[in-house]
C-alpha cells in the first residue's frame, strides 16, 4: 500500500523516512499535535515555524494554578526496522518548566522519555540508532542510554513541553533538522 501521508521531505531518497528543516511553514506534513492539557482558556500554547526552526511554546496563564500546562507533538509516521534518527534542539525553560523527547512504541506505549530540561541552553544534537536487538541514544555524539528492542518493534518520536502550574513563564522547545533514515545504524555524529 502506498504511503497516504503528505511528502516527508525526503525527495527521491528511498532510505529516508522523514526529513524536515522547518523552512516551508508546513510542519503538519511530518508532525501532528496530540495533546494540549488543559484544553481550557487559561493555557496559551503555540506551535510555529520561524527562522528555520519549529517552536513549541506552552504557558499556563493562571498563576498559582493547580494544573500543569502540556503541549505534545509526534511524528505522523512510525519507524520500523533498523533506523537512525537525529534532531537538533534548544530547550528554553524557566522555573520548573520542562521539555522532553520520547521514542515510543505505539503497540504498548513503551519506550524512553528523555528530559531535556537539565541540559544547558543552546543547540544540541539528540540521535538514536535502532538495530534488530536494541536502541542506542546519543547526546551530542556521546552514548548515554541503551534499551532492548526487537526486529518487529516500531517507534515514533514525541515532543513535549510542560509549563509549571505556579508560573506564567513559558516552556519552549526549538527543533531544527529532524531526520530519520532506514537501514543506517552507525554511530551518529
Amino acid at each position: 500500500m502506498e504511503d497516504s501521508l503528505p511528502d516527508s521531505g525526503c525527495g527521491n531518497n528511498v532510505n529516508c523516512y522523514l526529513n524536515d528543516n522547518f523552512g516551508d511553514n508546513n510542519y503538519t506534513n511530518n508532525f501532528t499535535r496530540i495533546e494540549t492539557v488543559p484544553a481550557a482558556s487559561n493555557l496559551f500554547s503555540t506551535i510555529r515555524e520561524e527562522q528555520g526552526a519549529l517552536w513549541l511554546n506552552c504557558v499556563n496563564n493562571e498563576a498559582g494554578g493547580i494544573v500543569l500546562g502540556k503541549l505534545s507533538l509526534r511524528t505522523r509516521r512510525v519507524f520500523t526496522g533498523p533506523f537512525t534518527s537525529s534532531l537538533r534542539f534548544n530547550s528554553i525553560k524557566t522555573g520548573d518548566s520542562k521539555a522532553y523527547v520520547s521514542l515510543v512504541n505505539p503497540v504498548n506505549n513503551s519506550g524512553v522519555r528523555i528530559n531535556l530540561s537539565s541540559v544547558s541552553v543552546g543547540w544540541h544534537t539528540l540521535s538514536s540508532t535502532k538495530t534488530n536487538t536494541e536502541v542506542k541514544f546519543y547526546y551530542d555524539g556521546t552514548l548515554f542510554y541503551t534499551m532492548s528492542s526487537s526486529s518487529t518493534d516500531g517507534y515514533f518520536l514525541k515532543f513535549d513541553t510542560v509549563s509549571d502550574s505556579a508560573s506564567t513563564v513559558p516552556s519552549t522547545l526549538l527543533m531544527d533538522d529532524v531526520s530519520v533514515t532506514t537501514g543506517s545504524t552507525s554511530t551518529p555524529p
